[in-house]
């Protein structure tokens, strides 16, 4: 069952009671004059491509995750410091410990030594990229340390000295004089003095040799040497790049038991990755895009059973390794590009970079949208109900027609799939805003010197303001987590079905308590969303 896409009279007039009640308590008449311009969000006609050539959808599953990965705030400054590991990462690769792996990942893959190498090393730099953008300083919530985010376990069983407690005291001490460093060198940008940013920088490189004493996942070579050694151990067994990175990131024994349960066979890895489909190879991404509710379900169950976006591992990898390809013929498309991607906010911002002209300020306004249909009422059915709170005098249950088709085909997507328990729809349009959007660069962590620098580049381009929320403008909504798992697991199926064809944005989010997913529709299939219905 569905709303439709007009309000009956009883709903329409509960919605203009609603505003009225609203402007009321503002202060305001729903007939003051009202001169303020809203455009319209582009819309474009290109047809919804929920069937997509095989290249094509590895194509757009990629571009997928270009925004999260290169446009956070420190994406700019995690980029430059880990095309300055290069060098120590191609010193790892030529380590004797790794070179009969290297042998055989380059006959395998029909390269010469030296291209093997070469690729080696591009996906070792794209990792580290994704892990810990670089930073040295980084310690995750699973207590992964470093520039190669060891585990104390894993880094003690590879011969790293590991000291958690104390290095994380250390760290704590480290960050807060990298804050004052980046404050002091911009007093003394406008004095001829630097002794203090001097003394700060030689107490930081103090600590930070003591911290690489105590524990090695902060000794950026040992840690990068360890890394390099046992990720390609691993190729006997996970004899792919793909799936090097996804046992490193899952645990081997997780990629072990999604191969059995694909495959329905106990035969050992490596067998099952170069012969595991019909004698033929075995690709992760053949794994990833086949299985589904309704294909490979047990192995479906397990994969999405998995935590910390496991599945989407490699594509991030794969992703990093093209972008830092790109910089590395091209230095000086990096800021750009990066800028391009509108730090700091969600991908909401690159696709409807002029957000401002499309809010909503006033219940007056919201009440003439509505009479005009620009706004659609989302109401309770038996496949959706609203958290949205009844006295709330600035949430109302509202959408732009693109955003209403997107909730809607959403909803029959995730039921063909197999999703029973109704959808809880959260926030959809608001009004006045009191405080910046918790969505905003959900990833960004900027704790290193570089930090001010971000904070001022992020402002060359001409996007909305970070504090923007797209809320106001009905173009957004989000939809929180279902209580049941096989329904949790098939919303996030249907999520991942339509972002990785690009025809959603999907952001992560925490907001007032509730896990949720904040939802954007690309422009370029507006008019198809506005009038799609299900067959």
């Amino acid at each position: 069952m569905h709303a439709k896409t007009t309000c009956s009279r009883w709903q329409h007039a509960k919605i203009v009671a609603a505003l009225g009640t609203f402007t009321l308590l503002a202060g305001c008449s729903l007939h003051a004059s009202h001169h303020r311009y809203i455009a319209i969000p582009p819309r474009g006609t290109a047809p919804l491509p929920l069937q997509m050539p095989h290249a094509l959808l590895l194509q757009n599953l990629l571009e997928r995750w270009k925004k999260p990965l290169l446009g956070r705030l420190d994406s700019f400054a995690a980029m430059q410091r880990v095309m300055q590991l290069r060098p120590l990462v191609e010193e790892a690769a030529n380590q004797k410990a790794v070179q009969p792996y290297l042998k055989m990942l380059a006959h395998s893959q029909h390269l010469s030594y030296e291209r093997a190498k070469e690729k080696w090393v591009l996906f070792h730099l794209a990792d580290l990229f994704v892990e810990s953008g670089g930073d040295e300083n980084q310690i995750s919530s699973a207590n992964a340390a470093g520039v190669a985010q060891w585990i104390p376990s894993l880094a003690r069983e590879q011969g790293l000295r590991v000291d958690p407690l104390k290095a994380q005291l250390l760290t704590q001490q480290i960050v807060s004089l990298n804050l004052q460093i980046a404050k002091s060198a911009e007093i003394a940008s406008n004095s001829a003095s630097s002794v203090p940013s001097q003394n700060l920088r030689n107490l930081r490189d103090k600590l930070a040799h003591e911290r690489a004493q105590i524990d090695q996942r902060f000794d950026t070579r040992l840690a990068l040497f360890a890394q390099a050694r046992y990720l390609l151990h691993l190729y006997p067994r996970f004899p792919s790049l793909a799936w090097i990175f996804q046992a490193y990131h899952g645990g081997q024994a997780g990629e072990r038991k999604l191969l059995h349960l694909y495959t329905g066979k106990t035969a050992p890895t490596n067998i099952l990755i170069l012969h595991g489909d019909h004698g033929h190879p075995l690709t992760y991404a053949q794994v990833y895009l086949t299985t589904a509710p309704n294909s490979h379900s047990v192995a479906f169950d397990y994969l999405y059973s998995r935590g910390d976006d496991h599945r989407h591992y490699w594509w991030k990898v794969l992703e990093s390794a093209h972008l830092i390809q790109h910089f590395q013929k091209n230095p000086g498309s990096l800021f750009p590009t990066w800028n391009t991607l509108m730090p700091g906010r969600l991908q909401d911002a690159v696709w409807y970079p002029k957000g401002p002209s499309y809010a909503f300020e006033t219940a007056q306004e919201v009440e003439e949208a509505v009479k005009k249909h620009l706004l659609l009422s989302v109401q309770n059915t038996n496949d959706t109900q609203l958290n949205i709170p009844p006295s709330s005098k600035h949430r109302f249950p509202l959408l732009r027609p693109e955003a209403y088709g997107t909730l809607r085909l959403i909803t029959t997507l995730y039921k063909r799939f197999g999703g029973t328990e109704p959808l809880t729809i959260g926030d959809c349009l608001l009004l006045n805003p009191t405080r910046a959007s918790s969505k905003a660069d959900p990833d960004a962590d900027l704790t290193g010197d570089n930090r001010d620098a971000s904070a001022k580049q992020v402002h060359a381009n001409e996007g909305p303001p970070l504090s923007f929320s797209y809320h106001t403008t009905g173009l957004v909504f989000d939809i929180l987590h279902p209580k049941d798992e096989k329904s949790l697991h098939r919303l996030e199926y249907t999520l991942d079905f339509l972002a990785d064809r690009r025809i959603i944005a999907v952001t992560p989010a925490h907001d007032n308590g509730l896990d949720r997913w904040h939802i954007c529709p690309n422009p370029l299939y507006g008019q198809a969303l506005a009038e799609w219905r299900p067959k």
